[in-house]
């Protein structure tokens, strides 16, 4: 069984600097260390947020993109109207938009 984690604001910001990193760099450019700097963290300290390292921080990035643009591909549908057409490019327009 895996440790509770907190949820609270330094998560979140931890989620968001290595969501960025990630994306610059990929999952192989990017180390805990530099996480951790990119923080103003102690490398050690990134263990009590994420107890399984990177990979459990790449996992949680990703659903948590898959969250967002799910919501964001679903309200850019429901706001086109009923024309296929419309959606599509809802969906379109929306996804550029993404960094």
């Amino acid at each position: 069984m895996m440790p509770r984690v907190p949820d609270n604001e330094t998560r979140q910001r931890l989620l968001d600097v290595a969501d960025e990193l990630f994306s610059r760099r990929g999952f192989a450019g990017v180390t805990l260390r530099d996480i951790a700097e990119a923080l103003d963290m102690h490398h050690a300290s990134l263990y009590y947020y994420a107890p399984r390292g990177k990979e459990q921080l790449f996992i949680e990035v990703m659903e948590r993109n898959f969250v967002r643009h799910r919501a964001g591909l679903t309200a850019a549908i429901a706001e086109a109207g009923d024309h296929i057409v419309d959606q599509v490019h809802a969906v379109a327009q929306w996804l550029a938009s993404q960094p």
